[in-house]
């Protein structure tokens, strides 16, 4: 416990033991806690293992070892290549002129992204072990770093055919999906630009053992593994002039390839292998980015980064946290590398579309705000007075602010007989409540105690307490700003929080709409109270 937060360090498997558990661990040694010296006192020792443990330093390390990798892989003579539909940033620079910028950015979100997949064991190690992809490949990729095997037959596979693909063995159009593109024919034309099917079968010594490690690899429902590469009409290139420059002809068609997911003999697209396998021993100048003078820069590979450091999929807390990566940082790492990516007019661009990271703290500050300000009203102001509500018997959204849906609005309410049949406010203690007690904190108080980590238990009455879940359950959140998502994810995991201090054995929940009002409250009451629980009133809930 250092002040006031718990730091954890987790999952340490003593037979074969993580590197970056390692090297926390190695980083507390007395010999090895401080550069100078040994610590003389418990103190100083204890200052030294703050730093340690620190997990903003350990996020910070990361991103530098990120950003020497980013701009290691923007200059010149690595040989990166994307096809010609990728928009290239110009920059004072000769050495990182005309670099594809954006899509090394977006490689990088991707690939993080998919780590903290493999950490979740939905996609295969084997995908990043060096070993594996030896027995895997005709090329190893770590014995070959001029080659560009690697991300083609490894990485885009799994980014477009796989994450972005359904399991189903065939989508809408009736096309058969997760299988190998066919190698000749009209079969084989029949695929073209059809995403879902893999390619680069001959990068495989055995393609089946491939086949069923991405069969294995769940269908994310997003944007960020889709291809960019498309069709493009001269109606396109007429609404957007800017086309005409990036779009190439492949046979009859007219292509604009951005991801280059095409066997084709003309695709240019092309990542070293290095560029993952790299073991950090070559120099790179990287002074004039960095701002130093004289410094020796030795990137690593991505794979060999990422394996350093210990992921995990759990949100960090303000008060509980593991010494390990967090998907907080994707967003973090994305912004700021997308922030520098424009070093010829200093003109960033975050500034530009008005996005910016949030620490966690402004977050959890935002979300008790709000919380407080919603609930609040909920508890305080009975809904059964609101002249709408008495002209309407169902729930109504609105009705909390006595608001009416204006020209042109959603009208926001909903005949909803599967909530709670309570209405969302008015149920909380009255004057002549023999529950309320002499002096009563007000509620703003309660509620932040409710909301607090380092509080276990809350000051609500059973009634009010199920006025609150039903006031949880008919909360909608928008974030129009939504970015990484980290106020959404810091508001899902508040309401999680709560909903564990009102309803501990979720039996509430499981009983709402079984059961009339009164019975509800007793077993709000049977909540809060242990010793009201019976045998009877356990095996009903």
């Amino acid at each position: 416990v250092i002040e006031g937060k718990v730091s954890i360090i987790k999952d340490i498997d003593l037979a074969t033991p993580h590197a970056a558990h390692l090297r926390i661990l190695e980083s507390m040694a007395l010999t090895e806690v401080d550069a100078k010296y040994v610590p003389s006192s418990f103190a100083a020792l204890y200052q030294a293992w703050l730093k340690a443990l620190d997990v903003k330093a350990l996020n910070e390390r990361f991103y530098k070892d990120l950003a020497e990798w980013y701009y290691w892989a923007i200059r010149k003579e690595t040989g990166v290549v994307f096809p010609k539909g990728q928009p290239l940033e110009k920059s004072n620079d000769p050495a990182t002129n005309e670099r594809p910028t954006v899509a090394l950015i977006r490689l990088l979100t991707r690939l993080i992204f998919v780590w903290f997949l493999k950490e979740k064991r939905l996609v295969p190690a084997a995908l990043f072990d060096e070993k594996a992809l030896s027995a895997l490949l005709k090329t190893a990729p770590h014995q070959h770093g001029a080659q560009g095997n690697y991300y083609l037959a490894i990485l885009q596979n799994l980014f477009f055919a796989t994450l972005n693909t359904e399991m189903s063995e065939q989508d809408e159009d009736g096309h058969k999906q997760r299988v190998w593109r066919e190698a000749a024919g009209f079969k084989r034309m029949d695929k073209y630009l059809i995403h879902t099917v893999y390619r680069y079968k001959s990068e495989f010594k055995d393609a089946d053992a491939a086949l069923a490690l991405f069969r294995k690899v769940p269908f994310l429902n997003g944007g960020l593994f889709e291809c960019l590469d498309k069709l493009v009409t001269p109606e396109d290139v007429k609404r957007d002039p800017t086309l005409a420059g990036l779009i190439v002809t492949e046979g009859k068609q007219t292509v604009l390839r951005v991801d280059g997911f095409s066997e084709r003999a003309e695709n240019a697209m092309h990542i070293p292998n290095e560029l993952f396998f790299g073991e950090g021993t070559g120099e790179v100048d990287l002074n004039e980015v960095f701002g130093t003078k004289n410094r020796k820069y030795k990137p690593r590979g991505l794979l060999n980064i990422f394996d350093s450091y210990k992921f995990t999929i759990e949100e960090n807390t303000p008060v509980e946290e593991e010494v390990a990566l967090d998907p907080e940082l994707l967003g973090k790492v994305f912004e700021n590398l997308l922030a520098s990516y424009n070093p010829d007019t200093q003109t960033t661009a975050r500034k530009k579309s008005g996005s910016f990271y949030t620490p966690r703290e402004v977050v959890d500050y935002m979300v008790d705000e709000a919380l407080v300000c919603y609930l609040d009203t909920c508890i305080n102001r009975p809904l059964a007075q609101s002249p709408r509500a008495q002209a309407a018997p169902e729930f109504i959204a609105n009705g909390v602010l006595d608001l009416d849906a204006g020209p042109g609005d959603l009208p926001l309410s909903a005949s909803a007989p599967e909530l709670l049949p309570l209405p969302l406010a008015g149920v909380g203690w009255g004057e002549g409540d023999p529950e309320r007690p002499p002096e009563l904190n007000p509620t703003p108080d309660r509620l932040r105690r409710l909301l607090s980590y380092r509080q276990t238990s809350h000051d609500f009455t059973p009634s009010e307490t199920l006025a609150l879940i039903a006031a949880i359950e008919q909360l909608r959140v928008l974030d129009p700003a939504c970015g990484s998502g980290a106020f959404p994810m810091g508001m899902l995991q508040k309401l999680v929080h709560v909903l564990r201090k009102l309803d501990p054995d979720n039996a509430l929940w499981k009983a709402q709409n079984r059961a009339p009002l009164e019975e509800q409250l007793a077993s709000a009451k049977k909540v809060r109270d242990p010793t009201l629980r019976d045998e009877q009133t356990t095996t009903a809930q």
